[in-house]
């Protein structure tokens, strides 16, 4: 693979592979962190990426499991109840601050239900897409949906004063802005930093999504550790 086809295939999704690993680690830097740390395996095996029909389901998978993986290791999990303990003092804030507040609160939402709700509500995928991206059924993906567009609204309403009207452009305009957060770093940067970087010659290979349920690696999981 050259370049330009890694740059305008691989690289080019790095915006939404941050966007989506700040679901996970709540940090910017970490974010961050993350999809360097994936763009580096990628462009080291970007020979193998041809066998891919559907890269871009392969690397959010890939970002969701680093990050979980990353959350297991440092313990910062914060659980729902924590963000309970802190409701009174989201009820006096700002609503310059109501923004932040909804973040913190969708990125405490199950797995299922934070995944769904951004790859539809941020990201726009079809309802198809998503089921195929997480291998589940399109039903359960409305479902999740569902209890995750509910959920958010609900904390949305107790936060702030809204009619029903304003309630849903108030949602609408917070997934906008979601939208249009995006990862400072230029594709010659990626370059200056692969060629510092020493190649993984120990790294898994590879392989496509659809021979993934067909073995296991190392870790015991069906996925590559990238």
């Amino acid at each position: 693979m050259t370049q330009e086809t890694f740059k305008n295939t691989v690289f080019i999704l790095k915006d939404e592979m941050y966007r989506f690993a700040k679901r996970f680690v709540m940090s910017s830097d970490e974010a961050e962190d993350v999809v360097q740390d994936l763009m580096m395996k990628f462009w080291q095996k970007r020979d193998e990426l041809g066998q891919f029909g559907n890269f871009r389901s392969y690397a959010l998978k890939s970002v969701r499991n680093e990050c979980l993986n990353r959350l297991k290791h440092h313990d910062v999990k914060i659980g729902f109840a924590d963000m309970q303990l802190h409701r009174s003092e989201l009820y006096s804030m700002e609503v310059d601050n109501l923004k932040e507040h909804i973040v913190g609160f969708i990125n405490q939402l199950p797995e299922k239900q934070k995944m769904v709700i951004h790859l539809k509500d941020v990201e726009e995928y079809d309802i198809s897409e998503i089921s195929e991206m997480l291998e589940m059924e399109e039903n359960a993906v409305r479902v999740n949906l569902m209890r995750a567009r509910q959920k958010v609204k609900e904390q949305i309403s107790q936060l702030m004063s809204y009619e029903k009207d304003q309630l849903q452009d108030k949602y609408n305009e917070i997934f906008r802005d979601l939208k249009e957060e995006k990862m400072d770093w230029s594709f010659e940067d990626f370059l200056q930093k692969a060629e510092e970087e020493e190649p993984d010659t120990d790294a898994v290979p590879i392989i496509p999504l659809g021979e993934k349920k067909n073995r296991l690696f190392p870790n015991g999981s069906g996925w590559p550790p990238v």
